[in-house]
């Protein structure tokens, strides 16, 4: 009985057995339905077809991981120069790439809904259009820093915390909408100089008419701030602050417009092909790796122009000095600009990759040459044949090479922008554009000004918190001296005393800000951007303590050589 039911076992797993063998031969998994049992190996299964999709998913993940990874190499290098230069990259490429992207945006979403899409618009309505949206953000940057600067704020009182908040306000939205002031103009121009005659005369004429433009709206500008500022006849520090920012934002809106319109001659020389008005390249267009390496050249040959201007045009006169920074800066954006586009070509050229893949290999590249860059000046800066001015000009490149790795992720996002709207259509495409770039100025923009601009304001906010000083240790001088003065007037139309005078006692040394100390518990309630402006203020006295401590060298110094010629005599 036992013998009969192991049987019935062994044949009905020997049933399940072969029914398993035959469905995996019949779904292909198996050649052979009897392998199994015969105890030999199949052959190994065809490996699976990977998309593109999926390949794409796949780099971009290792990437990712790879690049975050790097960024944190970077930010806490051992060189102080580098983690500076680093912070400052990072700083200004977010800027750019948003200020750019909000710019193009705006641009394109308020031509479509006031004359519609350029090619039933007509030419001057489009040019019409741009134009008053340039306008716009001119007047919204004035206004903006007309109020973020605190100079119509004249009768109330402004602690140190209120100073350093005002300063690091002013960085953040004087570079935000200068960059997108400078993308606006960018677009007026790159569509009016696609619309000239492609020759090389009114392709130049734009570029003048650009300069020449913008150079009136500036002065009209100053006009208007000095008529503001004069209206009491006073101009105070905020009022200084105001000024100095909004012409820092205006030369680099000026450059930033500017050097694109002469890259895009630049490139039309090269190829004979004039590219989109915001650069893109235009359809069906294919450049060559020989073009690539002639673009970038092209590069090299702006970055040694800079110093020789410097050279050349050894100017001290104040407003001609900031033509001159207009030039260097326009040559610098120049490099970076030619730069940019020969990774652009070279890519293409050898990858053909169009779209987001693309465009995010580009921005990788152009991202690390743009580090690599900067660990070439730093090494060139730390070389002992270099004085203050080859240093100063140095720190001046770490702005073209944030526009540079800027504009390449500004290209990558939009890339990613436009492939999402042609899948999925929730609004018109220029409102959703627009939302998203808003969207992601929402998510980028508050992470950057609470936790990245502190950092690369440090060195600003410690010079202003030093002329600050300097000016009241001036109008304390210039009191006591008033003081002084008149207490001697007095004296002397009186009878002279009996006794001698005595000799006047040295001022006391101006308080130090002391930085009261903070307990645990107490740091751990501050809010960011306080405990931010708190270690800014701490770094500021320690600079202070480290000054007080060389001139006490110093004059212990000048002690121990009269002691010495004491001695000898």
């Amino acid at each position: 009985m036992s013998m009969t039911l192991q049987l019935k076992r062994h044949q009905a797993c020997a049933l399940a057995l072969g029914c398993v063998a035959a469905a995996m031969a019949s779904s292909g998994s198996l050649e052979d339905p009897f392998s199994l049992a015969s105890g030999s190996l199949a052959a190994a299964p065809a490996a699976p077809v990977v998309k593109d999709a999926e390949l794409y998913l796949a780099f971009t993940l290792l990437g990712s991981v790879t690049f975050v990874m790097v960024l944190f190499y970077l930010l806490h290098w051992h060189d102080d120069d580098i983690r500076g230069y680093s912070w400052n990259v990072i700083s200004m490429s977010i800027c750019t790439f948003i200020g750019v992207l909000i710019g193009m945006s705006w641009n394109t979403c308020f031509n479509a809904f006031v004359v519609g899409p350029p090619a039933t618009a007509g030419v001057w309505n489009t040019i019409g259009c741009d134009v008053w949206a340039c306008l716009g953000w001119y007047v919204v940057l004035q206004v903006v820093l007309a109020v973020v600067s605190g100079a119509r704020d004249k009768g109330k009182k402004k602690t140190e915390l209120d100073r350093v908040t005002i300063l690091l306000n002013l960085k953040c939205f004087a570079v935000l909408f200068g960059v997108t002031t400078g993308a606006s103009n960018l677009a007026l121009w790159g569509f009016v100089q696609s619309k000239v005659p492609h020759d090389h005369y009114h392709l130049l004429a734009v570029v003048a008419a650009c300069v020449a433009s913008c150079w009136t709206l500036f002065k009209i500008g100053a006009a208007v701030r000095y008529f503001i500022n004069s209206d009491d006849g006073v101009v105070d520090d905020f009022e200084n602050l105001w000024e100095r920012f909004t012409e820092e934002t205006e030369d680099g809106a000026l450059a930033m417009s500017t050097s694109h319109l002469i890259v895009q001659v630049v490139r039309f020389s090269i190829t004979g092909v004039l590219p989109l008005p915001t650069g893109a390249i235009p359809p069906g267009f294919h450049a060559t790796t020989y073009d690539a390496k002639v673009l970038f050249g092209c590069g090299l040959i702006c970055a040694v122009l800079i110093p020789i201007w410097d050279l050349c045009l050894p100017i001290t006169n104040k407003t001609v000095l900031r033509y001159k920074g207009w030039l260097k800066k326009i040559t610098s954006n120049c490099g970076a600009f030619c730069w940019l586009y020969s990774f652009t070509w070279g890519i293409q050229a050898v990858a053909n990759k169009p779209g987001p893949p693309g465009a995010l290999l580009v921005a990788l590249f152009v991202t690390i040459f743009g580090f690599s860059l900067i660990f070439g000046l730093d090494a060139i800066a730390d070389l002992p044949c270099t004085g203050e001015t080859a240093d100063r000009e140095i720190t001046a490149q770490v702005a073209p090479v944030s526009i540079l790795i800027g504009f390449s992720w500004k290209q990558a996002f939009a890339a990613s922008i436009t492939a999402i709207n042609s899948r999925e259509a929730v609004f018109a495409p220029p409102i959703q554009t627009l939302c998203m770039a808003i969207v992601l100025a929402i998510v980028v923009v508050p992470a950057w000004r609470i936790h990245i601009l502190p950092v690369v304001m440090a060195a600003d906010v410690q010079k202003q918190q030093r002329r600050q000083d300097e000016l009241a240790q001036k109008r304390r001088g210039s009191i006591g001296s008033s003081r002084r003065s008149s207490t001697s007037s007095k004296r002397d139309s009186k009878v002279a005393p009996l006794l001698p005078a005595q000799p006047a006692q040295p001022e006391s040394p101006p308080p130090v800000s002391v930085v009261p100390p903070l307990s645990a518990e107490e740091a751990r309630c501050l809010p960011r951007e306080d405990l931010a402006v708190r270690a800014i203020q701490l770094s500021t006295r320690n600079l202070d303590l480290e000054a007080s401590i060389r001139q006490i060298q110093q004059e212990l110094g000048e002690l121990k050589q009269v002691l010495m010629l004491v001695e000898k005599f």
